[in-house]
């Protein structure tokens, strides 16, 4: 499964999550997560390598009404991301999209 594909700026320029987002709920960030990957556009639009992603996390701005469901890398980079109206969308979304299971999410 690949998350929206991003530039290379896009990438580089995302916050790390853990610092920046205030998380609802997020998976176990692991290598063995077969969340998907993200692929990387060039000048071109042309896919030049792509990420893996192995985390996933939610997260509410406080004030917002959206729920943000966030890709990340090893690192907690944010690689993709998408805005859903409620909590249980934003978890539907994860695992149609990238075979997260309900029992994979820590609420924190």
């Amino acid at each position: 499964m690949r998350s929206r594909i991003a530039s290379r700026e896009t990438y580089k320029n995302h916050h790390t999550l853990q610092n920046n987002r205030p998380q609802i709920e997020n998976t176990k960030n692991s290598i063995s997560n077969e969340y998907g990957t993200v692929g990387l556009l060039n000048e071109n639009n042309e896919i030049f390598d792509e990420i893996q992603i192995t985390a996933m996390a939610i997260c509410k701005y406080e004030g917002g009404n959206e729920y943000y469901l966030f890709s990340c890398d090893l690192n907690w980079e944010v690689v993709g991301d998408f805005d859903h109206d409620t909590l249980e969308e934003a978890k539907e979304s994860a695992k149609f999209n990238h075979n997260v299971n309900y029992d994979d999410w820590i609420a924190l």
